[in-house]
């Protein structure tokens, strides 16, 4: 099991080229591989980076809103009309403005009541920022999952071949006897063409294993996101881990722990905040104001070209009377959303009943495979190890031995592949029950 807290590090740098890895490799360094490498988990993270800023978006609609303007303007020419003085009996000019004008204003908006839509904005937000920490934890469930069945399939391909090569050697072995036995008069040349087709068959199924492994091989290479070049050496085998488990209690579990149960939850409550931030603009707005201008020519005595400033505050009431239904509409859909949301929860909630229900099943059919192929696994090869004493006693014939021989490699095939199966079916419950990466300890504190 992975700690989701160690996640966002291992996917936090991706190397553009894919990397060439060489030499042993065990299930958790696949693991770790497919972590770093992941593109669906890198696109996760971006999502979770981008939570953090909804969140500092959402604080917008609570806290004030202060904004800096300043401008300098030049006229072409001094704007005003000339008076006679009856003193001097001489025109005086009368400005109305000066050539060079400068202005700064400083403007803050404080909103004081909006319906609930900053508190529901800020609500959504922190939903989110956990929304996002399920869309990571569930993509590195997939990513964990294919690195794992992509390595158990490597580890079975490969015991298919050795099954494939022992075959070989022993159709080889009886054809050497065979034909032994005819220089003697013991055995005809059917014997020793039987014992050829059975060579050449024993052959063909190796080469077929064989390009099963290198398909395999590029399989797992793809999915842990290395270079194809590579060239590892695996160090676990399949092997049978028996496993009990309890349906209600798995799927107890699955509801407390899958991510895309959470998920589906998070939507339903996002969904609600969504209603109350549209319900929210039948609401009246209140807001607090206040306006600050220093300017030269000075703003209150504008016939004088000096520094000065003035400032006024107030509070502002808006509240739209009549928006030809937009509101209203706007509503609806948002309710619609909502109840969707809550129709695909119950429906992620009966499907994960459904899951755990079939890989519980599953998993129980296939440690019955396991004990059955086991058993048949030991009869072929007491089969064979009797049909050979047999033949070099002469009481039995060739047919027997390739009989005898056929049946352990079909054993052998079939007792690996429930093993294949059984692990397989162990990696689909953990996944069923969300335990395949542990949560974040502080993803229900968020």
């Amino acid at each position: 099991m992975i700690a989701a807290g160690l996640l966002l590090a291992l996917a936090s740098t991706v190397p553009v080229e894919a990397p060439a890895i060489s030499g042993k490799l065990t299930l958790e360094d696949a693991v770790k591989l497919a972590l770093t490498h992941n593109r669906d988990l890198q696109k996760a993270v971006e999502e979770r980076r981008s939570a953090d800023g909804k969140l500092k978006e959402a604080w917008g609609e609570a806290l004030p809103q202060i904004d800096l303007d300043a401008s300098y303007t030049r006229l072409g020419s001094e704007s005003g009309f000339n008076i006679l003085d009856p003193a001097t009996g001489e025109n005086v000019f009368i400005r109305f403005g000066f050539l060079n004008n400068y202005r700064a204003e400083l403007s803050v908006t404080q909103p004081l009541f909006q319906g609930g839509r900053a508190a529901a904005a800020l609500r959504a937000a922190r939903l989110y920022d956990v929304f996002a920490d399920t869309l990571v934890r569930q993509a590195t469930e997939r990513a964990v999952y294919d690195a794992t069945v992509a390595y158990y399939r490597v580890l079975l391909v490969q015991e298919q071949s050795k099954v494939a090569e022992n075959s070989l050697r022993l159709t080889e072995s009886l054809l050497r006897d065979v034909e032994t036995k005819r220089k003697y008069g013991v055995a005809s040349d059917f014997n020793v063409l039987r014992s050829k087709v059975e060579v050449s068959n024993a052959r063909a199924l190796r080469v077929a294993y064989k390009n099963q492994l290198h398909t395999a091989e590029a399989d797992l290479f793809r999915v842990l996101g290395v270079s194809q070049q590579s060239a590892v050496e695996l160090v676990e085998t399949l092997a049978y881990r028996p496993e009990s488990a309890d349906e209600t209690a798995a799927a107890e579990e699955a509801l407390r722990q899958r991510p895309d149960l959470l998920r589906a939850d998070l939507t339903t409550k996002l969904r609600e905040q969504a209603v109350k931030v549209a319900r929210s603009e039948f609401f009246p707005r209140l807001e607090a104001f206040f306006h600050e201008t220093y300017a030269k020519p000075d703003p209150v005595l504008s016939t004088q070209n000096t520094w000065g400033d003035t400032w006024q505050a107030g509070v502002t009431l808006s509240f739209s009377v009549f928006d030809g239904g937009r509101r209203s509409g706007r509503l609806m859909q948002e309710e619609a959303a909502r109840r969707q949301a809550e129709l695909d929860r119950d429906d992620a909630r009966e499907r994960a009943r459904y899951e755990v229900r079939l890989a519980v099943a599953r998993v129980q059919d296939a440690a019955e495979a396991v004990d059955a192929q086991q058993a048949s696994l030991e009869q072929a090869r007491e089969g064979l190890r009797l049909a050979e004493v047999g033949y070099r006693e002469g009481t039995l014939d060739q047919v027997d031995v390739l009989e005898a021989r056929a049946a352990l490699v079909q054993a052998q095939t079939l007792y690996f592949t429930s093993l294949h199966a059984h692990a397989v079916a162990r990696l689909d419950l953990a996944l069923a029950r969300g335990s395949l990466v542990a949560p974040a300890a502080d993803a229900g504190g968020r």
